[in-house]
């Protein structure tokens, strides 16, 4: 089984968005509210483990963002 994938980019409004990629094939995107690389890479960081505790928490792992 695969997991949710997370990726990091920037869009042309200079500000960093969270790609995420579901094992089924959606992809979702959440925005930083960051306009550099370190401060958005905390806020994914934060974000991943956040998610990961809640799935974790779940019995059917079924989490919507």
């Amino acid at each position: 089984m695969s997991q949710t994938k997370f990726y990091l980019t920037k869009r042309a409004n200079s500000y960093y968005y969270i790609c995420i990629k579901h094992p089924d094939g959606r992809t979702g995107w959440k925005s930083t509210k960051c306009r550099k690389k370190p401060d958005a890479q905390h806020f994914l960081n934060s974000f991943e483990e956040s998610i990961n505790k809640s799935q974790n928490a779940k019995p059917d792992n079924n989490v919507r963002y």
